[in-house]
């Protein structure tokens, strides 16, 4: 464990050690460059770890992310608490809804905050009837609890869209900074235009946790009125057994043995699926910023998505990809089927690559969060 005194300590406390990874951890190294000592704080069963950079991975044996139970969140202090006072931070950055939570709470008023809400996730997101109810409870303990934890703190809150801003601004009232920044940084160095495969058959990607708010049901019903040949639904994800939106493996099995999908599991790796699709869709109901739709777009893939906070500003519509409306599986297939009839979708792709270097690239995005940073620690 590395604890230089002279350099200023960044914690990042995030849920799952993978999303860090995929999300945060371009950010992490330019802070690294930057001259800050970087930790990561996330559930796991170690002691330490060094990731390259070097950052250090300070574990929670016995955090779980989705779990309210007093109990649990009793026993989730000390282990905070405990980890708090080894690390001695001078910045927090939490990302996500547990972690900013307890973060904020827990941590010494001394200690700068940045609470990153990469997205308002399941409490925010529109559902069926028999939910609604339990969200609008969600809702009523987040308005009512957030300013709590953050009160007497030196913070600022980060989002992703003007949706979320709006709803975050609401929130925390006006002595609380709130910033929408586009995403954490795309490594555009990593990507490149991938030559079109032919076609057809024309195959789309659905790159995402396998969940209902991420329209795959939706995907599916619009698959069944496709024509059976001439078009393949791609799906790459994994099911989420403690998040209770997750479909199970018996339902995604089905789809896939009734010829609707061709499901590839987790991908850890998905620039080899790239390379033999056509087309990246997303038709989710809410996001922050979809990084898999940006991916897709700097492989130079056009991307279908929906008219939905989040999804929307990450498409120039008829110009890098399409827009479709929410929860509609016959407005879907009928986008679908004018991407399939598109002769423009290397042009639409190509488009796309540029759009993504143009305003999500780590080169835009990373300065503006380490501007956060530097008023947060002044």
């Amino acid at each position: 464990m590395s604890l230089d005194s002279s350099s200023p300590r960044l914690l990042f406390f995030v849920g799952d050690l993978d999303y860090f990874l995929s999300h945060r951890f371009s950010l992490a190294q330019k802070a690294v460059a930057e001259g800050y000592n970087v930790w990561v704080m996330t559930p796991g069963f170690a002691s330490s770890k060094i990731l390259p950079g070097p950052i250090n991975v300070f574990f929670l044996e016995g955090f779980h992310r989705t779990s309210l139970s007093f109990l649990s969140l009793w026993k989730e202090r000390k282990l905070i608490l405990a980890a708090f006072k080894i690390v001695q931070p001078d910045l927090l950055h939490n990302v996500a809804m547990k972690p900013i939570f307890l973060g904020s709470r827990l941590v010494n008023a001394s200690c700068g905050v940045i609470n990153d809400f990469g997205g308002l996730g399941y409490t925010f997101t529109q559902s069926s009837t028999r939910l609604e109810f339990k969200k609008f409870i969600l809702k009523l303990i987040f308005y009512f609890f957030l300013p709590i934890m953050i009160w007497g703190k030196r913070c600022v809150v980060l989002c992703q869209n003007f949706q979320d801003f709006k709803i975050l601004k609401r929130c925390v009232g006006l002595k609380t900074p709130v910033y929408s920044i586009p995403g954490s940084g795309i490594d555009m160095e990593s990507f490149s235009v991938l030559p079109m495969p032919p076609g057809p058959p024309w195959k789309l990607l659905f790159a995402a946790r396998l969940l209902k708010e991420k329209g795959l049901r939706e995907l599916v019903e619009a698959r069944k009125l496709l024509p059976k040949r001439g078009v393949e639904i791609w799906v790459c994800g994994d099911i989420d057994p403690k998040n209770p939106s997750s479909f199970t493996k018996s339902q995604i099995m089905e789809w896939q043995e009734a010829g609707l999908i061709r499901w590839l599991g987790f991908q850890k790796d998905l620039r080899s699926v790239y390379a033999q699709v056509h087309g990246a869709v997303l038709p989710s109901y809410r996001e922050g910023l979809p990084r898999s739709l940006l991916e897709a777009s700097a492989w130079g893939r056009p991307i279908i998505t929906t008219r939905v906070p989040g999804c929307e500003d990450v498409v120039v519509d008829g110009v890098t990809g399409y827009l479709t409306k929410p929860w509609n599986s016959l407005d879907l297939s009928r986008t679908i089927r004018m991407w399939m009839e598109d002769e423009k979708k290397e042009e639409k792709g190509r488009a796309g690559h540029f759009y993504v270097s143009e305003y999500f690239s780590k080169e835009k995005i990373h300065p503006q969060i380490l501007r956060l940073y530097r008023t947060v620690c002044s």
